[in-house]
């Protein structure tokens, strides 16, 4: 059995949708980042010298078995980098600004929600459709003058499916971890309840600063209004969150998010924390078949600590996500001290790197250790009381 690739440009409007669902639906993957819904988004968003190509996967009898998307991106590769050689490279940089900012080739799209864009069917031959997958990334990436080829961000479920890879001169190193919450709360309420007393002062502490200043919990899903809400102004506030973020690989413009609210009416959610009609905070949200994802979040730093805004911000999200019921909750890879704090268990995401040329692959072969080290996960803390611990309910990490 062997497997053809096709190759498609974000403008082609030949893609055979129809082929690429069926490989979604096939796989049993919840991925909303590859609906073409959300592409739409993505491709709104673009900018030079940023491009994206989907790739559909057949089988001799021209059965789609797999899917995925590549970008050609310039990034920071201290990003992803560890921090002894982010440190060099910021005192390098005051001689040479341009220094490891480097085009390279993912697997994946140009919008960083530790997600996979990769897919395949229980008729795929992952080993045949990375072979030539592998080719087309090679190919591409001479075009695009590409340093590094990397797929992103695959969970410890894909590593089998990965594992050759390994044959093709790829290496397995860490991302972020992925923050999930997947206590079975029936509301905030009910989470709150099952606190031990010293984490339930802590929320009950932030969430009085709201009341003493009168700042209320809205939330919009219709997508006009959420469109007329998120003005530039209001966008200033998540462009201030992505300037503090130390990994940060785009800056989405205003353009994506209403796209977003457009694309996925009823789906996508603004939660916002509101002092007298002003919106001091935010956080963007979808709810797909059976999980709940935070996204992007903005904050007023001037108020910040005043109000716990970032803190109280969670909590009125994880309150909304706890009502859907969600098999799953996605609260993102950042602050994880906090969101371990919150209820939150780390799940391991792996991307695999090598290099497009002599260079880069000396590179790797010789400094992988150094430029992407081993991340410590944080450990799960044990947040709950006795009551709920003995229930049928296990607490992070005792399960």
């Amino acid at each position: 059995m062997g497997v053809t690739a096709k190759v498609y440009h974000s403008s082609d409007q030949s893609l055979p949708w129809q082929d690429w669902e069926s490989v979604i639906k096939l796989s049993n993957e919840d991925a909303f980042t590859m609906d073409p819904r959300f592409l739409a988004c993505v491709e709104s968003s673009i900018t030079s010298p940023s491009k994206i190509w989907y790739l559909l996967f057949y089988a001799d009898d021209g059965t789609p078995v797999a899917s995925a998307c590549l970008s050609n991106l310039q990034v920071d590769l201290a990003i992803i980098a560890g921090p002894v050689v982010q440190q060099v490279m910021e005192k390098l940089r005051k001689l040479l600004s341009s220094l490891l900012y480097m085009n390279v080739m993912f697997c994946g799209q140009p919008v960083s929600l530790g997600q996979k864009n990769l897919l395949f069917t229980p008729q795929a031959n992952p080993e045949e459709v990375l072979a030539e997958l592998d080719k087309l990334m090679c190919k591409l990436a001479r075009e695009e003058k590409g340093r590094f080829l990397v797929y992103k961000e695959h969970g410890e479920q894909d590593v089998e499916n990965l594992h050759s890879l390994g044959q093709l001169g790829y290496q397995q190193v860490e991302s972020l971890d992925m923050n999930i919450f997947d206590e079975p709360f029936e509301d905030f309420d009910h989470y709150l309840s099952s606190l031990s007393s010293h984490y339930r002062y802590d929320v009950r502490r932030s969430l009085r600063k709201l009341d003493r200043d009168g700042v209320e919990v809205q939330r919009w899903t219709d997508a006009e209004t959420i469109c007329e809400l998120y003005t530039e102004e209001l966008h200033k506030l998540y462009l201030a969150v992505v300037g503090r973020s130390e990994s940060k690989l785009e800056i989405l413009p205003l353009v994506f998010f209403h796209q977003l609210a457009r694309q996925f009416s009823g789906q996508a959610a603004l939660t916002g924390l509101v002092k007298d009609g002003r919106i001091l905070a935010f956080n963007w949200s979808i709810r797909s078949e059976s999980k709940y994802q935070f996204l992007f979040c903005g904050i007023d730093y001037s108020v910040n600590h005043k109000l716990d805004l970032y803190f109280n911000l969670m909590y009125a999200e994880l309150g909304y996500a706890l009502k859907t019921s969600a098999s799953e909750i996605k609260v993102g890879q950042t602050a994880a001290q906090f969101k371990t704090r919150l209820g939150c268990v780390q799940r391991p995401l792996h991307l695999y790197i090598k290099g497009a040329g002599v260079f880069t692959r000396l590179l790797m072969k010789f400094f992988s250790g150094l430029l992407f080290p081993v991340r410590e996960s944080v450990q799960a803390a044990n947040i709950y009381n006795s009551k709920y611990r003995a229930s049928d309910n296990p607490g992070p990490g005792q399960a």
